[in-house]
C-alpha cells in the first residue's frame, strides 16, 4: 500500500492497511458506507468498527504520514476524540481551532463548531487577525454569523483589510452559486435563484 519504507514500517506496525478500489467491487459499498467522495481517501477504523479518524488527499513529506498514524492513534489528536470532548463541553478556543483544523483535513462540515467559535467572540473580536484567519480557512457559509458580520460592517472590515476587501464575501458565494451549475446537484432554477440573492447583497466584483 506505502510504497516508501519508512512509512510502510509504521503503519504496518500500527494498523491492518487495506487499499481499496472505490469504484469497483466491494469498494463501492465500502465508498458508499462511509460517504466517501473524494480520492484518495484514508480512514482509520476500530475493531468495532468506528471511524476514528479520517484523512482526505495526499501530502507530500513522507514524514508527514507518519504523523498522521501518531496522531491517529493520540485520542487528543484524532477526529473521533475531539468530536467526543467537543460534545462533552471542551470548548475553548484552543480546542475549536484545533478540531476546526482536524475536519478540513477530513472534508468534514465545521459549521456547527464554527458558529460555537463565533459565539465566543466579542465584538472587539469580530476584526482580529486570528478571527480572520479561522473565517478564510474554515468558513464556506454564505449565512453565518461571521458572514453576517461583514456584510453589516462592509466599511470596517474594507479598512481592516484592505488587500482582501470583498474577498471574504466573494469567495463564498461563488461557491454557493457554483454547487448548482455542474454535477449531480446541478440545478438551473437553484442556480438562478442564488444569483439573484447575490446580486442584491452586492458583492464585490460578482
Amino acid at each position: 500500500m506505502f510504497t516508501n519504507y519508512t512509512v510502510a514500517d509504521f503503519h504496518n506496525e500500527n494498523f491492518i492497511n487495506l487499499k481499496l478500489n472505490m469504484e469497483k467491487g466491494d469498494g463501492k459499498e465500502f465508498a458508499k458506507t462511509h460517504s466517501i467522495r473524494f480520492y484518495p481517501t484514508l480512514l482509520f477504523i476500530n475493531k468495532n468498527g468506528e471511524l476514528f479518524h479520517k484523512q482526505v488527499g495526499t501530502m507530500r513529506a513522507s514524514q508527514s504520514y507518519v504523523d498522521l498514524g501518531k496522531n491517529t492513534n493520540n485520542p487528543k489528536e484524532n477526529l473521533l476524540g475531539m468530536y467526543q470532548r467537543f460534545t462533552g463541553g471542551e470548548k475553548s478556543q484552543e480546542s475549536i481551532e484545533k478540531y476546526l483544523k482536524v475536519l478540513k483535513s477530513a472534508y468534514e462540515p465545521t459549521d456547527e463548531v464554527l458558529n460555537i467559535y463565533y459565539e465566543g467572540l466579542s465584538e472587539n473580536q469580530s476584526l482580529n487577525p486570528e478571527t480572520s484567519d479561522i473565517i478564510t480557512l474554515y468558513d464556506k457559509s454564505v449565512d453565518s454569523k461571521a458572514m453576517t458580520y461583514i456584510l453589516e460592517h462592509r466599511d470596517e472590515v474594507k479598512s481592516a483589510y484592505p488587500e482582501q476587501d470583498g474577498e471574504f464575501l466573494y469567495r463564498n458565494h461563488e461557491s454557493w452559486v457554483m454547487e448548482h451549475v455542474s454535477g449531480k446537484q446541478a440545478n438551473r432554477k437553484e442556480m438562478e435563484k442564488r444569483m439573484i440573492a447575490v446580486k442584491k447583497r452586492n458583492i464585490t466584483g460578482w
